[in-house]
């Protein structure tokens, strides 16, 4: 009989033991959960930032392909100007000085033009990269 009461003590204590155990288990678990709560959110909050990163960067490779296309656009029209001039001073004399003068004054403002240019995009793509 003692022995029997010797065992179920020890049984008791081991149920308890095993119940604590059992209980801090499932404390580390709520635990973890609220922590891969937490985690969540942040990402959350992190895809919506990237997403915004993302558009921004997006509105501006549209500005530099907008400029891009300016410039070509820009270049297509000067070339046709430049071939029309030559044109009308093949066959028209008196307008052959006149042309002549207007375009040194346009390659003039074109090249200075492209160099401000130039400068202001070096100074953009330096701002762009610090």
């Amino acid at each position: 009989m003692i022995l029997a009461r010797k065992e179920q003590d020890n049984l008791r204590f081991n149920n308890n033991n095993l119940l604590e155990r059992n209980n801090d288990v499932k404390a580390e678990i709520d635990a973890l959960n609220s922590h891969c709560n937490v985690l969540q959110g942040q990402n959350k909050d992190l895809n919506i930032e990237l997403e915004r990163f993302v558009q921004t960067d997006e509105q501006i490779r549209a500005t530099l392909n907008r400029r891009d296309r300016v410039l070509t656009l820009r270049e297509l029209t000067e070339a046709e100007i430049a071939r029309s001039a030559f044109e009308v001073a093949r066959t028209s004399p008196i307008r052959r000085r006149w042309l002549i003068k207007l375009s040194l004054i346009k390659v003039v403002v074109r090249y200075l033009s492209r160099k401000i240019f130039q400068a202001y995009s070096f100074n953009l793509e330096f701002i762009i990269i610090f």
